[in-house]
């Protein structure tokens, strides 16, 4: 049985807007950009429940291709998003995936990109010190504290 695919959360988090996902790993302050077709992808791994088998069947339906073909095509893409620590695999079972869309009219190799450009930036950013109370949050004066 095949690990399910999960993201790495808390540390990573993205965003799909306009069918290209963008995602940020908040640990290292890296970024990256995914095309139609591994945004698809990336959708399937964040709902949960998504196997490589079970997104490389959806992708072979959804094209009409051979699941070899789409094996072959995918599995560089999986490997990268485990290299880049973007996604872990844990125990559990596949959930039920709906048809994949068609992202363009042929398949491509899916194809994402790493930016490092802001790094600084984003490992700057507050969010990272948050607290329950949020932010930007007062700090108690000394002499608010019970005795």
């Amino acid at each position: 049985m095949d690990s399910v695919l999960a993201v790495r959360s808390p540390q990573v988090i993205s965003e799909i807007l306009d069918g290209e996902a963008v995602i940020i790993d908040l640990e290292t302050g890296t970024y990256y950009s995914l095309d139609p077709i591994a945004s698809s992808i990336w959708d399937a791994i964040a709902a949960g429940g998504s196997t490589a088998t079970g997104i490389v069947e959806g992708i072979a339906a959804a094209y009409g291709k051979g699941v070899p073909e789409v094996e072959a095509a995918l599995t560089p893409f999986f490997s990268r998003l485990a290299a880049e620590r973007l996604v872990v695999t844990v125990s559990g079972s596949q959930a039920a995936l709906g048809p994949f869309p068609k992202a363009s009219a042929n398949l491509t190799e899916p194809t994402l990109s790493r930016f490092d450009d802001i790094q600084d930036l984003l490992l700057l950013d507050p969010i990272h010190e948050v607290e329950e109370a949020g932010w930007p949050a007062r700090k108690p004066d000394p002499g608010d504290e019970p005795a």
